[in-house]
């Protein structure tokens, strides 16, 4: 089990027991929600082939930008003025 999923559980629990033992705010409903948001962002991150878990998948995208790999871009290349590539 992968240590973040392990401490997602552990702010889901520890939301449960400090809102329904304590009385809790309600502001500390963030606390759910930022656990919910990272163990459904870790079981779809594990379970995607080929995708490095050191890396945050919001920026991939933008990695991938930068590097000049555009999906959608292959064939063209940035010397060739009409985007037709020699074909």
């Amino acid at each position: 089990m992968d240590s973040r999923i392990m401490l997602a559980l552990a702010m889901v629990v520890g939301w449960g027991v400090w809102t329904f033992a304590f009385d809790a705010p309600g502001w500390a409903h963030i606390i759910m929600t930022l656990g919910m948001f990272l163990l459904m962002y870790r079981i779809v991150a594990r379970g995607t082939p080929g995708y490095p878990s050191h890396t945050i998948g919001i920026f991939r995208p933008l990695q991938r930008f930068f590097a000049g790999n555009v999906p959608g871009d292959a064939g063209v290349s940035s010397h060739d003025e009409h985007g037709t590539s020699g074909r």
